[in-house]
């Protein structure tokens, strides 16, 4: 019966560790901020690929909107492809156990 009373506190101890990793992680993802842009718009982006920010660059009155959905689609592209390798980087270097992709 102790046994496995140890092996509940054992199990919990690690969940709660998991826990903080967990936090420290996102925290740490959260903190990377990157922003790609073109002629059209600006998008800035944390490491956990939440849109923080986009800004219409042109005038919407001298532009297409199939020009704007393009740039819209190009521009978030790159911008979660590079958060993605920001965020691999930093996990790999923050001892996450993730390898820099």
């Amino acid at each position: 019966m102790f046994d496995k009373l140890k092996d509940i506190a054992g199990n919990a101890s690690k969940m709660w560790e998991m826990k903080k990793q967990f936090t420290e992680m996102k925290k740490m993802l959260d903190s990377i901020l990157v922003t790609e842009e073109d002629y059209n718009v600006k998008i800035t982006m944390n490491g956990s690929q939440e849109v923080k920010d986009v800004e219409i660059k042109c005038n919407l009155k001298e532009v297409e909107p199939y020009q704007l959905q393009v740039s819209i689609k190009d521009v978030l592209g790159k911008c979660m492809k590079r958060a993605q390798k920001e965020a691999a980087d930093k996990m790999a270097k923050g001892g996450f156990g993730f390898p820099g992709l």
